[in-house]
């Protein structure tokens, strides 16, 4: 549909969703008719009272401030970089590399004709893996290396108490990251991407009404869509046919002395810490470092001398990380064996902490 436009004219709305929501609907119908009988000059005019101006969705060339504004969705600057994520390099690879067609659009959709196979540059990707190995981080990085914002939600934030009202929301975010040309992260996503239910009630019907929403926004999205879950095994099999799946596991050795390295600013006052012997410490994630840090940086701020941070005061502060009742933290505790090693290289530093009094 590159050489084609969908026009809406005359039409008002309160409701900035619902806008969206007939916005999407009458593109989609478009696209598919265009793919089914390529007629690719084809144009639509859907007239209500003539406007002065016409808003437009597709290829058409309206301008932004035409479109309706839903308050409830904004997108921001990306929070990291793809230099501060740490994943594996064939991950980082296979993202970047799916996301470099928004990049090239011009060569890939234009000059070699790929428009013809697919109507619009788009790439949805699903990360999954365990808690805390920095699924939402990745999404982050992608949208920086591309130098585009990100406009972020959950399932909960999409999901609304009117029976209804989902599918619109699901359009209305949609429809902010299209405005914006923002990168469209939607975390905790298992939910919203669940096996479709046989109805009997309504709110089966209105998860069902989402679903189906959902997949004709990820068909016509111009642009990058990243989900994030950590059961990967409860989404449907229709959506796994739509994204690109890229598993993001536990680090190893190698990625835990570099999430390691990178959470220890170089003003963060600390002693004989050996990141080397941190990292030989099996099942800690990125969320698990960084929450240590932070323990141990308010200890170490709220002690009578505020000494610098040891290799135990971390050890003592990623255990307790590791073994808070929180749901996200699946980890066990670090075995006495392990921590009576890593112990051994900051020795002195107990006997230094004690003469502070």
């Amino acid at each position: 549909m590159s050489d084609s436009a969908v026009v809406l004219e005359g039409l008002t709305s309160k409701s900035a969703s619902e806008l969206a929501l007939l916005r999407t609907r009458i593109g989609f119908a478009v696209e598919q008719y265009v793919e089914r009988t390529g007629e690719a000059n084809l144009r639509v005019r859907v007239s209500g009272k003539a406007q002065e101006k016409p808003s437009a969705v597709g290829g058409a060339s309206a301008s932004p401030a035409d479109i309706p504004r839903d308050p409830e969705f904004q997108a921001v600057s990306p929070k990291f970089s793809m230099e501060r994520v740490c994943l594996p390099q064939k991950v980082r690879e296979l993202m970047l590399s799916s996301v470099s067609a928004l990049q090239h659009e011009r060569l890939i959709f234009e000059e070699w004709g790929l428009s013809e196979i697919q109507a619009v540059p788009r790439c949805a990707l699903l990360l999954h893996g365990p808690p805390g190995t920095g699924k939402t981080a990745a999404a982050h990085a992608i949208a920086s290396w591309l130098s585009r914002p990100i406009v972020t939600a959950t399932t909960g934030e999409l999901e609304s108490k009117y029976l209804g009202d989902g599918p619109k929301r699901v359009a209305a975010f949609f429809e902010c990251a299209r405005r914006q040309d923002a990168v469209a992260f939607i975390d905790e996503a298992d939910t919203l991407l669940g096996r479709r239910m046989s109805v009997s009630q309504g709110s089966e019907r209105a998860a069902n009404s989402m679903t189906s929403q959902l997949l004709i926004e990820i068909e016509q999205f111009r642009g990058v869509v990243v989900f994030a879950t950590n059961m990967k095994k409860n989404i449907d099999e229709a959506f796994m046919t739509r994204v690109l799946s890229l598993e993001i596991p536990l680090p190893d050795a190698e990625q835990r002395r570099l999430i390691w390295e990178r959470h220890l600013p170089s003003r963060l006052p600390v002693s004989h810490v050996d990141i080397d012997q941190l990292a030989t410490i099996e099942g800690v994630c990125g969320r698990d470092v960084r929450n240590a840090v932070m323990l141990a940086a308010t200890r170490a701020a709220s002690s009578r001398c505020r000494s610098p941070i040891t290799q135990e005061d971390l050890l003592q502060a990623l255990n307790a990380v590791r073994t808070s009742p929180e749901p996200a933290m699946e980890a066990t505790a670090i075995p006495e064996s392990v921590q009576k090693k890593l112990r051994e290289s900051a020795v002195h530093q107990s006997a230094a902490a004690g003469s502070c009094s």
